[in-house]
């Protein structure tokens, strides 16, 4: 716990041909300061960088808990902004039970975390993101976030966005299904994401897959926007 310490000083103004100031009383003021120790001051295991780096997750094994940290907004000038330089740490939030040692977690700028397949959490609003997907997802899926907060699954045969709404709930709003070729994919990065197949490297805009109405892909009336190159 720190101590600031405040000075108060009681001025009375004597009117004289001098104008003289007397500081009569001097009182001192002890405010405590809480300080917030990440995971209780235990080790930092693992973290990870939201896409557009405004927000900040770290993990720590031994504490078992993880910790958000943003960094605050220039030309906020509310009491707890006084200083653009300084971290804001969130509540610790502990499911300790979907947290290993192996994972791989990702964070989006809106708070919203995905530990892994199974379990995606909205820090901000301490619950449990669920998606409605009608679609049974195969044990290879994979989970990302795009810059503008959306969810991305995708596997072999197909590549799914997911966009919330006011409510809270998670829907589909694109779909691509992928032909039966195997694939090797890359991260998302940038809103793009980089897919192996047949010796020929493939960046799709994931950004202009997401703005396709889904009933457009149902039909096969639609487009997107992808790279190709050609490994020797």
């Amino acid at each position: 716990m720190d101590e600031l310490t405040i000075s108060v000083e009681k001025i009375n103004v004597e009117e004289t041909t001098h104008d003289v100031i007397t500081i009569e009383e001097t009182v001192h003021d002890v405010i405590n300061v809480e300080k917030t120790v990440p995971h209780n001051g235990k080790p930092i295991t693992k973290m990870a960088i939201s896409p557009k780096s405004k927000y900040i997750v770290t993990y720590s094994k031994e504490d078992k808990s993880f910790v958000g940290c943003s960094q605050k907004q220039e030309g906020n000038n509310s009491p707890d902004n006084t200083d653009n330089n300084v971290p804001i740490y969130d509540k610790h939030a502990s499911p300790e039970y979907y947290f290993q040692s192996y994972m791989d977690f990702k964070v989006s700028d809106k708070m919203i975390i995905i530990l892994n397949k199974k379990f995606i959490y909205d820090i901000k609003n301490e619950k449990k993101v669920i998606l409605n997907n009608s679609n049974n997802e195969p044990n290879d899926v994979k989970h990302d976030f795009l810059s503008n907060g959306d969810i991305i699954t995708y596997y072999n045969h197909g590549i799914f966005i997911y966009s919330s709404s006011d409510n809270g709930n998670w829907k589909c709003k694109s779909e691509h299904k992928l032909n039966e070729n195997n694939k090797i994919f890359g991260r998302v990065i940038n809103d793009k994401l980089l897919v192996l197949m047949d010796n020929i490297i493939f960046i799709i805009d994931l950004f202009e897959l997401s703005i396709i109405p889904y009933w457009k892909v149902l039909i096969g009336i639609y487009t997107f926007q992808y790279w190709k190159y050609y490994l020797m």
